[in-house]
């Protein structure tokens, strides 16, 4: 099992961000996801890290984060629409995801707490990922799946949803505990082009940017 024993000579790391978590998940290498953990006292484990899910370890405070990314590319395309008709658990994606964190629960069996976050088709299917009594989980505007309702989580799970997402909106399986209004900038000429615009900023993790939500 990996043992980090240093902050890569930081002292004292910054506390993290709900947004920061969630940006980490859609960041395009493990140059810019190493970059972006060292500052939370976090190590990438590369081993277990893709373009789905991000994992890192925190050897100080002894926590696992595994971050999974919403809908970016054709096949999620087709797990969106898997999802939408309740088959959320019968996708390459979930049981991937599912399959990450018990690789990473087992290689970090020291850890004392894990870190789930996941936005959008990642916050459906962290919703739904196996959970051990130490376990917090946060799921951002999270996608619409018919007829397959989250499992009471006994608290373990926080749904946010930013006021006016569409598809969070439309979600029929999931119980919001916090719905965040935040001011969306405008964007466009014509008022058209503001509505569509606002649409997808409240839909992105950076409608999350400058709110103090740690995880």
């Amino acid at each position: 099992m990996s043992k980090f024993t240093e902050y890569d000579g930081l002292k004292k790391p910054k506390e993290l961000t709900l947004h920061k978590a969630l940006k980490l998940s859609y960041l395009d290498n493990n140059k810019k996801k190493k970059k972006l953990l060292k500052k939370y006292g976090y190590r990438l484990d590369e081993s277990l890290s893709n373009h789905n899910q991000t994992v890192g370890y925190n050897a100080h405070s002894k926590k696992l984060l595994m971050a999974t990314t919403g809908t970016h590319n054709y096949d999620d395309a087709k797990t969106d629409l898997q999802l939408a008709f309740g088959n959320l658990k019968r996708t390459r994606r979930y049981n991937e995801a599912k399959e990450t964190l018990n690789r990473a629960n087992e290689k970090y069996s020291d850890k004392k707490n894990t870190l789930l976050t996941g936005h959008s088709l990642g916050g459906t299917i962290t919703g739904y990922l196996p959970y051990d009594k130490n376990t917090r989980a946060f799921a951002v505007n999270s996608g619409v799946t018919i007829g397959q309702k989250t499992r009471d989580r006994q608290g373990k799970l926080t749904n946010y949803r930013v006021k006016g997402d569409i598809i969070s909106g439309l979600s029929a399986g999931h119980n919001f505990q916090n719905t965040l209004d935040i001011n969306v900038p405008k964007r466009g000429k014509t008022r058209e082009e503001q509505l569509i615009n606002q649409g997808f900023d409240r839909h992105s993790t950076d409608a999350l940017k400058g709110t103090k939500l740690f995880i």
